[in-house]
């Protein structure tokens, strides 16, 4: 079979690597980067980074949202799904994300922008202050983290022991209402027996009435064999109301035992239940362990009885820490991965704001002394520990109190590289050899220049 390609451009890709990048693009969003200018500026490891750090963000976001739909469903639900819970949940995960997204990636690009082009000799003014609000604002993040991240491991330690906790609460239910289980159960399993006798009679009745049509049935067919004629009636009028009769009177036993049937299926289903419902509606009853702080005591007596549960609650709790600070985790061990997208970031944000302050001054009319380099940017390679000298020739790094005491040389600077003009012309006095060497002969036969200044 034959493709026809011929309206495919090289620079069109496929439809699957569109759909690739599209996805690769929304990961470094959530990495913290801008998709184009990584492509651009950044090689492709870089770019791989920055997706799994999205990747291991998204999966922070879903891990908090599960986290708080569970509990919510813990300790105020019913034991049912609720839309309203998991809303809130996913509302939770997004708000941490987002403030993930700017807190622990994308403040980190400035500075270690900064602390990447200082290692290739630019020295950029420090871009982000460190204040104790930002150190305040990660330990609340920490203290976050450490209690979604237990409550997540909390969750899924009773998510996979839910069984033997619901067994643990009925027996322990049952046990606290002794007297009161025990009268329930006799109440219950008495309906049990009655709708299962009246179940068990229905079904009599309905084959009793089978036998007795099936009979009639045969009597007319019998008749029609003797008779021997195919047109001689089959049966009487008589036999035709008996059989009309049992019909509706079998059709109406045969609802009435269905509708028995479903009924002792369903007696036997919640039978638990009901027991439990008469046990509780008792005035002396003691109630069962329900929500996350009944979930959390039938947890500890079956951690009691069975000291091997406590060595997977610990691993399901550093898991679950160790996933849900992932993000912290990686913005602080960032620093030791050399970033090109970063450099590039910082480099750009101080040409920006350069380019605004000289905008400002020059539309306010201030003039800013000019210096030879731009103000906090130095090369490495362009240090010096001379002093800077200014304009009259003084050390700009003294203060001017010592400028104005020192001799001030009046004499004009020399020259050596301005060519001398030929002695004797029009009449001109030759000009004066400049300070350096002495020459040996006294006069300078080339050119008739004295010796001496």
């Amino acid at each position: 079979m034959k493709h026809d390609l011929s309206s495919w451009s090289h620079d069109q890709p496929p439809e699957h690597l569109s759909l690739l990048v599209l996805l690769q693009s929304f990961l470094i969003v959530f990495g913290g980067g801008h998709p184009d200018t990584v492509r651009k500026v950044a090689p492709p490891r870089e770019a791989l980074d920055l997706t799994i750090f999205g990747l291991v963000l998204l999966g922070t976001m879903l891990m908090t949202a599960s986290t708080v739909t569970t509990v919510l469903h813990f300790a105020i639900g019913d034991g049912h799904f609720h839309i309203l819970y998991a809303l809130v949940g996913i509302l939770v995960g997004a708000m941490q994300g987002a403030s993930d997204n700017v807190l622990q990636y994308r403040k980190k690009f400035l500075g270690r922008g900064r602390a990447e082009l200082s290692r290739v000799g630019t020295l950029l003014p420090q871009v982000v202050q460190h204040t104790w609000a930002a150190v305040s604002l990660s330990f609340v993040r920490l203290l976050q983290g450490l209690a979604i991240g237990m409550l997540g491991g909390l969750c899924m330690i009773l998510a996979a022991m839910q069984p033997g906790i619901e067994n643990y609460s009925v027996r322990k239910f049952a046990t606290d209402n002794l007297a009161a289980s025990a009268e329930a159960t006799r109440l219950v399993d008495a309906g049990i027996s009655r709708t299962t006798d009246d179940e068990k009679a229905a079904a009599g009745r309905v084959d009793q009435l089978n036998r007795m049509l099936a009979t009639l049935r045969q009597e007319n067919v019998r008749r029609v064999v003797r008779t021997g004629s195919r047109s001689a009636s089959p049966s009487t009028s008589a036999s035709d109301a008996q059989i009309a009769t049992l019909e509706g009177t079998l059709a109406a036993e045969t609802a009435n035992r269905n509708t028995l049937k479903a009924k002792l299926d369903q007696q036997l289903a919640d039978r638990n239940a009901e027991i439990e419902r008469r046990i509780q509606s008792s005035p002396n009853a003691v109630p069962k362990l329900s929500g996350l702080s009944g979930q959390l005591e039938a947890l500890t007596a079956l951690t009691k009885d069975d000291p091997k549960l406590l060595f997977f609650i610990i691993a399901f709790q550093v898991i679950s820490l160790a996933l849900e600070l992932s993000p912290m985790w990686i913005s602080l061990s960032d620093r030791y991965f050399p970033s090109s997208y970063a450099a590039d970031l910082a480099m750009q944000h101080f040409i920006a704001v350069t380019k605004i302050s000289e905008e400002g001054a020059r539309r306010l009319g201030v003039h800013p002394a000019l210096r030879e380099e731009a103000p906090g940017i130095q090369a490495e390679g362009l240090k010096s520990d001379a002093p800077t000298p200014d304009v009259a020739g003084r050390d700009a790094s003294k203060p001017e109190t010592e400028a104005v005491h020192k001799p001030v040389d009046t004499r004009e600077p020399a020259n050596e590289n301005v060519p001398l003009a030929p002695s004797g012309l029009n009449g001109a006095t030759p000009p004066r050899r400049g300070r350096g060497r002495p020459r040996k002969n006294g006069l300078d036969q080339s050119s008739g220049e004295s010796d001496h200044d």
